[in-house]
């Protein structure tokens, strides 16, 4: 009999801040539900983050937490005509940056952000107002890459601790 077969790839726990066995969890839950769904028995191996670098070969399916960008590049590359849940684009538009450049231009309520150089001086903040610094790139992937400052003096202390 047909096996349906089904690369499952793990996130680097780098990208799993507070979360490691969690995000595990999630996609192991998640292979075992399609299995109660599927009609056809599955051929399951699961690898992690790293390893998807070098995998190569056709699958039914590919579920991937992944997020490193040489990680998405690899499966661009080697995973071609095997079908993505949870696709590369799909990740590349959750980095912070690019789903609220997404967000923004959306009727969805999305609240105003600026993007800011951590090599430059820290603009002047409107006295009496808090502002979130919030890593550009991934969500986070340690505790200090979100945070509120509430005052111009905490602003650059944070604002330096991001450089």
């Amino acid at each position: 009999m047909k096996k349906f077969k089904i690369l499952g790839i793990y996130r680097n726990p780098k990208f799993s801040n507070n979360a490691i066995e969690v995000d595990r969890l999630i996609l192991e839950e998640s292979i075992r539900q399609l299995g109660q769904q599927c009609a056809l028995p599955l051929d399951v191996t699961m690898i992690e983050e790293e390893e998807a670098l070098e995998e190569e070969g056709n699958y039914d399916l590919v579920l991937t937490m992944a997020q490193a960008e040489e990680t998405l590049q690899a499966l661009d590359r080697n995973l071609v005509s095997s079908p993505i849940w949870n696709s590369q684009t799909a990740i590349r538009n959750c980095y912070r940056k690019a789903m609220s450049s997404i967000l923004s231009k959306l009727n969805v309520g999305y609240v105003p952000f600026s993007l800011l150089a951590t090599e430059q001086k820290a603009p002047s903040l409107p006295a009496g107002e808090s502002f979130w610094l919030k890593r550009s790139d991934f969500h986070a992937i340690a505790d200090e890459d979100v945070t509120l400052a509430e005052n111009q003096k905490e602003f650059e202390e944070k604002l330096a601790r991001f450089r």
